[in-house]
C-alpha cells in the first residue's frame, strides 16, 4: 500500500507542477449586468438567440462584477453591436463609471437594430484577475444609438471565432452571468 501511495503522490505532484496559467477568455452577455442605468432588453435576432441590451443612449451604463481579465499581456476586447442610425463608442472601464479606461469600441451604423457586427480592439496593458467592469455608452447624437448582444475579453494565446466570439468559454457560472431574470 505504501508504494501505491508514493506513486499516487508523485503523479499528483507532477500534475500540479505542469499546469500553466491560462489567458482570459470570457464572454459576457450584455443583459447579465449587476446594475445599470437606461438599459432595456429585447429579443435578439443574432446568432444564438436570447436577449440583447437595447435602446442604449449617451450616458447609459451597465456594471459587471467579477469579470476575470486573466494575466498580464495582450487582451482583445470585442463587442457584438447593432445600430441603425448612430455613432459613438462603448467605453469599458474598471472599478467605477469614471475608473481607468480599459478599451474603447467604436460604434457606427451596421444597417439596422438587429444587423449585428463584431467590433474589436487590442489592449497591451490591463488590470489582471477579477475586476468590476463598466460598459459606458458615449455619443454626441440625441437618442438611442446602439444595441449590444455580448462582449468578450480574449487573452494572448486564445483565438476568437470568425464572428469575433472567443473559441472557448469559462467553466462554471460566474456571478455576472445569470440564467434567468
Amino acid at each position: 500500500m505504501s508504494t501505491l501511495a508514493i506513486v499516487l503522490a508523485a503523479a499528483l505532484s507532477l500534475t500540479v507542477s505542469t499546469q500553466q496559467a491560462q489567458a482570459a477568455t470570457v464572454t459576457v452577455q450584455a443583459e447579465s449586468y449587476a446594475a445599470q442605468s437606461g438599459v432595456a432588453w429585447e429579443a435578439t435576432g443574432d446568432t444564438g438567440g436570447g436577449q440583447n441590451a437595447a435602446f442604449l443612449a449617451n450616458g447609459d451604463w451597465m456594471r459587471y462584477d467579477n469579470v476575470d481579465l486573466g494575466a498580464a499581456g495582450r487582451l482583445t476586447v470585442s463587442a457584438r453591436i447593432a445600430s441603425a442610425v448612430g455613432s459613438g463608442t462603448v467605453e469599458f472601464r474598471t472599478g467605477s463609471l469614471t475608473g481607468p479606461l480599459l478599451a474603447v469600441i467604436p460604434v457606427s451604423p451596421t444597417g439596422g437594430w438587429q444587423t449585428w457586427a463584431t467590433q474589436a480592439t487590442d489592449v497591451t496593458t490591463h488590470p489582471t484577475g477579477s475586476q468590476t467592469v463598466f460598459a459606458v455608452l458615449r455619443s454626441t447624437a440625441a437618442g438611442d444609438f446602439v444595441n449590444i448582444n455580448w462582449f468578450s475579453f480574449v487573452g494572448a494565446g486564445d483565438s476568437p471565432r470568425p464572428d469575433g466570439s472567443p473559441s472557448t468559454r469559462p467553466s462554471g457560472t460566474p456571478s455576472w452571468r445569470s440564467s434567468v431574470r
